[in-house]
């Protein structure tokens, strides 16, 4: 049962590491799963049909997402519910069975016999896809509090015109703070993401492929130095862009068949530079090599930087710890019994019903308290943010 306490909790401590402030400074476990919904499978289906018929979707709406409110470093994991029918529900339908076509069969229909009660069967019988459904129930609630004392600003100011700026610089504080948080939960929503791809075996190991192929001995630390390599990236992850939007159970679940008909792409800003300077910036018309499109992240969680030459190493920019329960949260293959750290992941490609977040209900109430003579502003969005293990995700890692 969700938990608002816990995912205040979740949010704090993940606020704290992102903004480096305190003393928590050191990538730690974070229990992500209390913000992100993995979905409740809907189990004991009998007719897949029905089910599709009889899904009550939420409340559709075409909502606009203003990026100027809302700039996060994951843009596109950010959707609009019209789309997503406001994540409610989803239903994924693999492919129907395959039989014999009774119009070229020679023996024809005979009453009475084997022959006839078997046709009889297929005349009568009932078909259905396979149907995968999960439900998602966390909705969160983002409210930041603003109080103003009119008749104070009013006698501190010379002006209408300063007395303006300085409310709008205040409201401005207020988009300051619904980025951070937006900044947050993009992250903790590509964390489990990056869990979900690693727990179902969707990692693709460049340096081990990379040093196969090559015959060299590349290792994380050194692999986005090297030419070769940063074009071997570059030309793998453009690769599996395409195997993604092929009928398959490679990169999910494998509890369904799926495709990406838009895939999307989140790199470490390490690997991206690697492959701008090794690749593009070497070759005539090299953003032909480049990805078509992607988003670049400074790291996946929090660094840990003593001094500032050790700050956004590569070590830690690149990995994802969770606990126990959030990184279980994703039904991996292998359950484990204590915290887990996911190393060297440089990128993450996802189907955009994959992962995503969507905000609604964006608001501002106010109300005034006479004897203080102030007027609080209330912001208020409610939002959602979801991993769908049905859809494929796979993530790249330098191991």
């Amino acid at each position: 049962m969700f938990n608002s306490a816990n995912a205040l909790a979740a949010t704090n401590a993940a606020l704290a590491q992102f903004t480096f402030d305190g003393t928590n400074k050191v990538l730690t476990a974070l229990d992500d799963h209390q913000v992100v919904d993995m979905g409740t499978a809907v189990a004991n289906m009998t007719n897949g049909t029905d089910l599709f018929v009889k899904a009550l979707v939420g409340a559709l709406g075409k909502i606009v997402i203003d990026s100027r409110s809302y700039v996060s470093s994951l843009p596109h994991l950010f959707v609009d519910t019209y789309n997503w029918g406001a994540f409610a529900e989803m239903v994924q339908f693999g492919l129907d069975d395959i039989i014999m076509d009774e119009i070229w069969n020679p023996n024809g229909y005979i009453p009475g016999t084997a022959e006839g009660a078997r046709i009889a069967a297929i005349e009568y019988g009932c078909y259905k896809p396979p149907t995968n459904v999960k439900v998602y129930q966390k909705m969160h609630g983002v409210m930041v509090p603003l109080t103003i004392s009119e008749e104070a600003m009013f006698t501190a100011f010379k002006s209408a015109d300063e007395y303006m700026k300085f409310i709008a610089g205040l409201f401005n504080s207020v988009e300051n703070t619904l980025q951070a948080k937006a900044e947050i939960y993009a992250l903790m929503t590509i964390s489990m993401a990056i869990a979900t791809a690693e727990g179902h075996g969707n990692s693709i190991h460049l340096v081990t492929e990379y040093n196969a192929l090559a015959g060299t001995s590349l290792t994380a630390a050194t692999a986005l130095g090297n030419e070769g390599f940063c074009k071997y990236m570059a030309q793998r992850i453009d690769e599996t862009q395409d195997n993604m939007r092929r009928l398959s159970t490679a990169y999910n679940d494998h509890s369904i068949v799926t495709f990406s008909s838009d895939p999307q792409l989140a790199l470490l800003n390490k690997a991206a530079s690697a492959i701008k300077a090794n690749v593009t910036a070497t070759l005539f018309k090299g953003e032909l090599l480049s990805p078509e499109k992607y988003d670049k992240v400074a790291s996946w969680q929090a660094i840990h930087s003593s001094t500032s030459d050790t700050a956004f190493n590569l070590t830690t920019a690149s990995s994802v710890a969770l606990t126990k329960d959030a990184y279980n949260a994703t039904d991996p293959a292998t359950p484990v019994t204590a915290a887990k750290t996911i190393t060297n992941v440089v990128g993450v490609l996802y189907d955009r019903y994959a992962a995503g977040i969507t905000l609604d209900k964006k608001k501002v109430t106010s109300t005034p308290c006479a004897s203080r003579d102030t007027i609080n502003y209330f912001n208020h969005a409610a939002v959602q943010y979801l991993v769908n293990s049905g859809f494929p995700i796979v993530i790249f890692q330098l191991d």
